[in-house]
């Protein structure tokens, strides 16, 4: 099989829609809304460096991952047709050794973030007022926490995806 041929035939497709595509937004809204302007060195004064580090290990990996992933969804959907398939697509792309450690990774440092994210919000209450405001401003107005699980959450949401197709 070739990279990016599209196989795993959905239901959505049988019906003529086309199948949901992945959600990079909100690794990238945690990533620009939130972990770029945490690393300004003028904002160190919000966050510790180090925490900030902790909080967003494996962001940036998880969102080329998922860029590369719509890609792929992105030229299997420019070349659909009525017998268009995509779940080998998922499977072959979520099954790469290097994903699976990165998914790892960012769950097993999971509670360690949260943690984090409390100790600079008690320590610096100019934090709390910098995620207050972020929030406000992310177009999909998502607070960090509520950002950071989304990860935990996609491989079920896909592996749900796949077997309901």
């Amino acid at each position: 099989m070739t990279s990016g041929a599209c196989v795993g035939e959905s239901k959505n497709a049988r019906r003529g829609k086309l199948p949901p595509a992945p959600n990079c937004l909100q690794a990238e809204a945690a990533r620009e809304g939130y972990m770029k302007p945490l690393k300004q060195p003028e904002n160190s004064v919000l966050c510790d460096p180090s925490l900030v580090d902790e909080i967003f290990d494996q962001i940036p990996e998880l969102l080329e991952h998922h860029e590369e992933f719509l890609e792929q969804i992105s030229e299997c959907v420019q070349n659909w047709h009525e017998k268009q398939k995509v779940g080998d697509i998922l499977v072959q792309s979520f099954s790469k050794e290097i994903l699976v450690n990165i998914y790892s990774a960012y769950i097993d440092n999971f509670l360690n973030a949260k943690d984090a994210v409390r100790i600079a919000k008690e320590a610096r209450p100019a934090f709390m007022k910098f995620l207050e405001q972020s929030m406000r401003e992310n177009k999909e107005k998502q607070a960090l926490s509520d950002l950071m699980i989304k990860p935990v959450q996609r491989i079920p949401r896909y592996e749900l995806l796949v077997k309901v197709s």
